[in-house]
């Protein structure tokens, strides 16, 4: 997690709840990818980019492909029933 210093007022990304209505001269603690974009666009000043244990164990779990998805395994398809098929069979034992 990563603290940052706003340095202008602004809202946040359109269509979310995330940071709305943020004031200049206030300090948030944001996840470092969202410090990162917006240092880059030059709304915050990083204070301290401290390390979170989370942080850590999300990008070791995408390194070794612990969140993939399982392939779908295929079912074979149910056998069509032929209901004048079966009538046939009943009338020919009936008969009989």
């Amino acid at each position: 997690m990563a603290v940052i210093k706003v340095l202008r007022d602004y809202c946040g990304e359109e269509g979310t709840d995330v940071d709305k209505n943020v004031f200049a001269d206030s300090k948030h603690t944001v996840t470092r990818a969202r410090a990162a974009a917006l240092f880059a666009s030059g709304l915050v000043e990083i204070v301290s980019d401290e390390a979170h244990p989370d942080d850590d164990k999300d990008s070791e779990a995408v390194a070794e492909g612990k969140n993939e998805p399982e392939p779908i395994t295929s079912k074979p398809a149910p056998k069509p029933r032929n209901k004048s098929v079966a009538k046939a069979a009943d009338k020919q034992s009936d008969q009989a």
